[in-house]
């Protein structure tokens, strides 16, 4: 019962009642693993998890409730102090784009090479070591090349539109 007399330093538990009650829930033969945990998971609360050590100390298990998530937490926006985080701020918020289609260079210059060797025949392209070296697999070579052609008409359309306006 050194587990539960660990729940009970670290979160509480009111001695007594709560701690027998407890006690006697998980030295319950009829229960598995899963609904023990289900227990003491009541007892610990929703934004906590039990995590499950051995002997030396290793972690085996980290034991959380099925619809908890961290980053689901709502976080609060903390108003900026002074007016240089003000205006950074509003710099940041207002150059934000993400309309705008975005690669790495190493991507766009490995999509052209493949483009220009292959066209959209990805299969050959995947088969062809010294066009695909780093051995990039069928679907990846055709999701970089079509996200390479929107990035090209992206690109042309607001040419076009610059040629308009001028």
């Amino acid at each position: 019962m050194g587990l539960v007399l660990n729940l009970n330093k670290l979160y509480k538990l009111e001695p007594g009642k709560d701690r027998e009650y407890l006690e006697r829930m998980l030295s319950n033969e009829d229960l598995n693993e899963d609904q023990k945990d289900a227990i003491m998971l009541d007892y610990v609360g929703d934004d906590h998890g039990i995590i499950k050590r051995d002997s030396e100390g290793n972690i085996i298990k980290v034991v959380t409730k099925d619809d908890f998530h961290p980053l689901d937490k709502n976080v609060i926006s903390m108003p900026a102090k002074t007016e240089t985080l003000k205006e950074f701020e509003t710099t940041v918020n207002n150059s934000v784009n993400t309309d705008t289609p975005f690669m790495r260079n190493k991507e766009r210059t490995e999509a052209e090479t493949w483009i220009k060797a292959y066209g959209t025949n990805y299969k050959k392209c995947f088969f062809d070591l010294e066009v695909n070296p780093y051995q990039y697999t069928e679907e990846c070579i055709r999701k970089t090349c079509e996200d390479y052609k929107l990035l090209c008409a992206y690109t042309n359309h607001k040419i076009q539109e610059a040629k308009n306006k001028s």
